[in-house]
């Protein structure tokens, strides 16, 4: 994971990147887009575009920041003064919500498996923790191509089954009906900024390093303009679909995949292996963070990092086990409420910092 293995990150490789961090089982699903914007009716599509605004320009300081520095160790991006607490707050959210959202994902792909095919869910769990180790083995360029082979796939998943339901809604199934949702996502515009703060923090520990390694600064732009552009033609196209549809799909843990199976049966098992795609591809981006920082601490950091890597993923794999239904709807919102401050924080770097490593470059 040295800056050698970063070297030379194209455009697209962030942008694939930046999205594959952020669309995970939840998006994917449906499930975040059910209860953050959905849940807010046709004004869910301004949440939608608040977080699309959010993602762009904290996604462009992070890799400003990542880049005009050369650094690998997001903290970097988060300290705005010599004082040790803000750092320690940071660390202590960013590391909880990586390490958790890591966990969520493994708990998802055992679900879902065992939804499919009725496998015990510990196999799925077991099975995306053995490949975000071998994957990281690779470094940050192999995080970078699996991105880009999955994050194409996804999307276009995400984007054909919505259009086919923005533009053939079941019959009836346009009715208001009950959503499942949290107690915390109670308005469009507090839901587009929580979405982004939760988010925001699994982004950073990847997007900052991935900054230092940009082939240049209209690299780096052009990758985060794109990449929030992905995401806000992801998002509004599977929440136009869901809305249209809510009646089918409001009490669904995956309304992604029901709505697939309502085209024809096999196309279900087709969204559901895309779904894994997704589950993957921020599985693997919040391990990457936590091995990161984790390696960092005493009681680990004289362990080489592959035993590092084995025990997170052995412990990550046995909290799974605690499920995946309510996670989305309320520990999300509770570490976005967290990730606010760590947003201050970096604006605060941002102002202190840009202007003169811009000038000087």
């Amino acid at each position: 994971m040295s800056n050698s293995q970063q070297h030379g990150v194209s455009a697209f490789g962030i942008a694939s990147t930046f999205i594959g961090t952020i669309i995970g089982a939840g998006f994917a699903s449906g499930n975040e887009i059910l209860q953050y914007f959905v849940s807010q009716g046709w004004w869910g599509l301004g949440a939608i575009l608040v977080a699309t605004v959010g993602f762009y320009w904290f996604g462009k300081i992070s890799l400003q920041l990542g880049y005009y520095l050369k650094t690998e160790e997001y903290s970097h991006a988060i300290s705005p003064s010599d004082s040790p607490w803000p750092r320690r707050y940071c660390d202590l959210m960013i590391t909880v919500t990586l390490f958790g959202t890591f966990v969520i994902m493994i708990a998802g792909a055992g679900g879902l498996l065992a939804n499919l095919f009725g496998l015990p869910a510990i196999y799925g769990s077991i099975g995306i923790g053995v490949l975000v180790v071998l994957n990281l083995l690779w470094g940050m360029n192999g995080l970078v191509r699996i991105q880009e082979l999955m994050v194409p796939a996804l999307i276009a998943g995400c984007v054909l089954v919505g259009l086919f339901f923005t533009f053939n809604p079941i019959a009836g199934a346009d009715k208001p009906s009950e959503i499942i949702t949290s107690p915390f996502l109670v308005h469009w515009i507090p839901n587009g900024i929580l979405y982004v703060a939760f988010n925001f923090q699994l982004a950073i520990a990847v997007l900052v390093p991935l900054g230092a390694a940009a082939q240049s600064r209209q690299t780096l732009q052009k990758g985060v303009f794109w990449g929030a552009l992905g995401l806000f033609a992801g998002s509004a196209t599977i929440f136009t679909a869901l809305l249209l549809n809510q009646g089918a799909v409001g009490n669904q843990a995956y309304p992604m995949v029901t709505l697939a199976e309502q085209i024809f049966s096999g196309l279900g098992y087709v969204y559901a292996a895309i779904l894994v795609f997704g589950l993957y591809s921020t599985a693997i981006s919040c391990f990457y963070g936590t091995i990161l920082r984790v390696h960092e601490t005493k009681m680990f950091a004289r362990l080489n990092q592959v035993w590092v890597m084995i025990i997170m993923s052995a412990v990550g794999v046995v909290l799974s086990r605690f499920g995946f239904s309510d996670l989305i709807g309320r520990i999300y919102p509770i570490l976005g409420f967290g990730g606010l401050l760590v947003m201050v924080f970096m604006i605060m770097v941002a102002v202190k910092k840009l202007p003169t490593l811009t000038a000087r470059n």
